[in-house]
């Protein structure tokens, strides 16, 4: 196998965004976060305000990374649902400081984990050995609220950390030490998971290994308070777990919420298998991925790769509840040259897996190719997306397009087809795009994603009953799309009336010499393609109402200008005859009042602010006497 260092290029161009049936997920944007030095190993979480926070360790000292302490710092940075920046802070002292992971507290605060070799700064003076791990709080500002360090006499990491339901903080990653707040080593590294309450204090260290080495371990808390956990075995040829498969395998490990191991599975083949990135929780059992470079034992039958040129495949496996293999599955594919195409990512703390409603899964990973010849080194990496059915069967696999991470540190979802990420990318290379767009060395990159084929355009609402006479024109509207760049509306026949506008909100003037059922459908449209188009809504359009029935439908005119709006809104209106007053109320979608206002005149207009209303849909209401009229704002 080649030994290259991994070339990170954000993407530039996403491949097929010109068909949704070609992408299925497309960027939307990408930002370059870090300094001139190397920013590496990425985590990320979703904050209360919908916004996020990026983890990272730093060798910069400029840019983003202001007030490094030492030799390298970890950085977090906070970013607006738009993926701006509110502020970014370095953590750690004068020497050796490095990140794990994080995860967002109950109370608004963040936990942080990583590793330290300091005695200053942000750190007590006095550690507990070489390197100890690192554990510390901070507010939604960034302040820290506490900071304490763990481990024995000698090496001690921090590579993940989740928080249990009782509030309480589980911490993992691996020791080299047999004393102080570890207790026991059965042989250079070993597995060392340890609860924690969210105050810091210690409660308990659960050590897991064998006589050789145990490294990149991740886990998550469990639906019983519990944790599972990954790690990778090296040589584990006398291992109490049961007979190793292979030199490297993966060995899960289950614990109940008073952190007692309930049970380990020992997984892998003859080959090299690990570098596990996620492992998630399932009703029946558990999932993980990681990369193997077996086809044997766990991995016979998985549809894994081989030949002298073919590197390693991601690797995804079932377990049941108790550990027992359910099935594999291999990712790759080969390129005609013999070169791998796919591969996991790297980074062991990063959220990558994540189970769908349809019973699937959806999995990022890491693909190789030889994308592009850089000045610094000669491969490129890409993020894959995959995704799953029930048995793990690939349904569609796609390449995000050139040049994009080789080390994802997070996947969040954010509902309504959108998803973030955290990358670790290269910064400047001179033939690959896009050059020089980071700040230099590695750089940390969060990357705004959406998914092309998840929406669905809505059935208009409106009017079904409509006098033309009283009301020319009515507004319709379907329920807002995100990445929409336009929504196209029909009526049918198209002599019954024409649309105003192309937005999720338009008016409909209505002919006056038209009697009859019309029907209103409206599809919208993305960088990716057109939506299907919605269920129809039927209309009776009346030329001329006189009857008493007929004006209870729509006595009060009320329609606003411009719809959608981010500032101000102009409310249109005209009264029934006879009428000058009417109350005016806006209503969001849960019937909680944000606006009252009057009208004071038989016709005219009502200019409203709602610069500081949040996004979405609002109902305006209006009352006079015993007649009332009704329309529909997007606020954006």
């Amino acid at each position: 196998m080649r030994k290259v260092k991994i070339l990170v290029m954000v993407l530039s161009i996403v491949m097929g965004c010109n068909s949704s049936l070609l992408a299925q997920i497309a960027i939307n944007k990408y930002k370059a976060l870090g300094g001139s030095k190397d920013d590496n190993n990425p985590s990320m979480v979703r904050t209360n305000d919908g916004g996020f926070l990026i983890g990272f360790v730093s060798e910069s000292k400029d840019i983003d990374c202001v007030g490094n302490y030492g030799k390298t710092d970890v950085v977090l940075i906070k970013l607006d649902a738009n993926g701006e920046k509110q502020w970014s802070k370095c953590y750690g002292g004068s020497n050796y400081d490095d990140f794990g992971g994080l995860v967002a507290g109950e109370d608004g605060a963040f936990y942080v984990v990583g590793s330290t070799s300091s005695r200053n700064g942000d750190l007590p003076a006095a550690n507990k050995g070489d390197t100890d791990r690192w554990i510390f709080k901070v507010d939604s500002e960034g302040k820290v609220l506490w900071s304490k360090v763990y481990g024995g006499s000698l090496t001690d990491y921090g590579i993940w950390i989740d928080q249990k339901f009782n509030g309480n903080l589980i911490a993992g990653g691996k020791s080299f030490s047999d004393d102080l707040d570890v207790g026991k080593n059965y042989g250079y590294f070993d597995s060392w998971i340890t609860e924690l309450t969210s105050d810091g204090e210690l409660l308990h260290s659960v050590v897991t290994g064998t006589s050789n080495d145990e490294r990149d371990l991740c886990g998550r808390v469990t639906s019983d308070d519990g944790f599972v956990a990954c790690v990778r075995v090296i040589d584990a040829y006398d291992t109490v777990f049961g007979p190793a498969p292979g030199d490297y395998d993966v060995l899960v490990l289950k614990g109940n919420s008073q952190m007692e191991v309930e049970w380990t599975s020992l997984r892998g083949g003859y080959n090299f298998d690990g570098n596990v990135g996620d492992i998630i929780e399932l009703p029946d059992g558990y999932l993980f991925v990681g990369d193997t470079w077996s086809t044997n034992h766990d991995l016979q039958n998985a549809g894994c790769l081989e030949g002298a040129n073919i590197e390693q495949d991601v690797w995804v496996c079932k377990l049941n509840s108790l550990g027992a293999l359910k099935w594999s599955r291999c990712l790759g594919s080969a390129e005609p040259s013999g070169m791998l195409l796919q591969r996991t990512q790297s980074a062991n703390h990063g959220r990558s897996l994540f189970a769908t409603e349809d019973g699937g899964y959806m999995v990022f990973s890491v693909s190789f190719k030889d994308y592009c010849s850089s000045y610094y080194y000669d491969y490129g990496y890409t993020v894959r997306v995959t995704k799953l059915d029930s048995l793990g069967y690939i349904m569609w696999q796609q390449n995000l397009g050139e040049f994009t991470a080789s080390v994802i540190g997070d996947i969040v979802y954010l509902g309504s087809g959108r998803w973030a990420m955290a990358i670790e990318n290269w910064s400047v290379s001179e033939n690959c795009e896009p050059a020089g767009t980071g700040f230099g060395g590695y750089d940390v990159w969060f990357v705004d994603m959406r998914e092309c084929q998840y929406y669905q355009t809505s059935k208009p609402e409106g009017d079904e009953r409509v006098c033309v006479n009283l009301t020319p024109t009515t507004q319709y509207l379907t329920h807002p799309y995100w990445a929409a760049d336009k929504y196209s509306w029909t009526v049918t026949p198209p002599e019954a009336g024409t649309v105003k506008g192309n937005d999720s909100i338009v008016n409909i003037e209505w002919s006056s010499s038209f009697n009859g059922e019309a029907k209103i459908a409206v599809h919208l449209a993305t960088e990716c393609g057109a939506s299907k188009t919605s269920d129809t809504l039927s209309v009776m359009i009346y030329s001329d109402c006189t009857s008493v029935e007929d004006l209870k439908e729509e006595i009060v005119t009320v329609y606003f200008q411009p719809n959608p709006t981010h500032a101000t809104a102009n409310l249109k209106y005209t009264l029934p005859s006879g009428l000058t007053h009417a109350a005016v109320t806006l209503v969001d979608l849960t019937g909680r009042v944000v606006y009252r206002g009057e009208l004071n005149d038989a016709s005219g207009s009502l200019l409203i602010d709602v610069s500081a209303l949040s996004s979405g849909i609002y109902q305006c209401i209006v009352n006079a006497e015993n007649t009332r009229g009704n329309c529909r704002l997007l606020v954006r």
